[in-house]
């Protein structure tokens, strides 16, 4: 996410997709990409997550460290097509939205850890994002917080989905 500068621009980052050959896994990428505007110190791949047929991306550095999330979708000879960029609305600068994500199903899953809310410096938040499955646009429909938030908490520094299930860290 920071040593690689596929434009030239120090920290923008980079992802690689490798896949498994019949015995082992490549040593060398099938692919490689970067975000579709790349930042100094963007941080592009700093998170990733994937379930079916999309790929989750952070990139929490980007826009004085508001932070951003990419979806991707692959075609079947493996290129990338951006599906969605999600971002805060509510956003400023050190939140770092994108630093942990999750995704599963419909649902994307993107950690703002350093967020302030009500008052309660750096307590975090998650924003989930849903999939609409008739026009496929991803939507924010809800942020979570943790009930007992405090100073520092850093809520969704670490986030893991699966099935109907998310784990979020504080």
């Amino acid at each position: 996410y920071d040593d690689y500068t596929p434009s030239g621009i120090a920290g923008a980052g980079v992802v690689y997709v490798i896949t498994r050959a019949p015995d082992h896994w490549k040593t060398y990428p099938d692919f490689e990409f970067s975000s579709p505007a790349p930042t100094a110190s963007e941080f592009f791949g700093f998170s990733l997550d994937r379930a079916a047929d999309y790929l989750l991306v952070g990139a929490p550095g980007w826009s004085g460290r508001k932070g951003r999330a990419f979806i991707y979708t692959f075609d079947p000879h493996g290129a990338q097509t951006l599906h969605a960029t999600l971002n805060q609305l509510d956003g400023i600068n050190e939140d770092q939205l994108g630093y942990a994500v999750g995704m599963t199903n419909d649902f994307a899953f993107v950690g703002t850890p350093w967020n302030d809310f009500g008052g309660v410096g750096n307590c975090g938040r998650v924003t989930i994002f849903k999939r609409n499955p008739v026009t496929n646009v991803f939507s924010m429909i809800a942020n979570l917080i943790t009930p007992d938030a405090a100073p520092d908490y850093v809520f969704g520094k670490v986030i893991s989905a699966s099935g109907n299930v998310v784990a979020i860290a504080a």
